[in-house]
């Protein structure tokens, strides 16, 4: 899974896994403003976030690794390869 998460620090992200929920968000650290380096205009904006997922029994939770590099968040998500459901066709009426 990749996740575009530019200017971010590591420190600002938080990754947990709550049964089978992943949830990631990155929250924004604001500093006060000093009147004498006001700046007028930034480059980018960035916002808190926060996702969720709902992911299957067949997860190794223990195994769950993330690294964040060059802004894109990347977790691996390891699937117990044994406990997989076959493919099945779901019709639309």
């Amino acid at each position: 899974m990749q996740i575009a998460i530019p200017g971010f620090a590591k420190e600002e992200i938080d990754i947990r896994l709550d049964g089978n929920q992943l949830m990631i968000k990155g929250d924004v650290k604001t500093e006060p403003v000093d009147e004498k380096t006001k700046s007028i205009s930034t480059g980018f904006q960035r916002k808190s976030f926060e996702l969720k997922y709902e992911l299957g029994d067949e997860l190794l939770n223990t195994e769950i690794k993330a690294e964040q590099k060059d802004g894109i968040l990347n977790i691996w998500l390891p699937f117990n390869e044994n406990h997989k459901r076959p493919a099945q066709k779901i019709e639309v009426k």
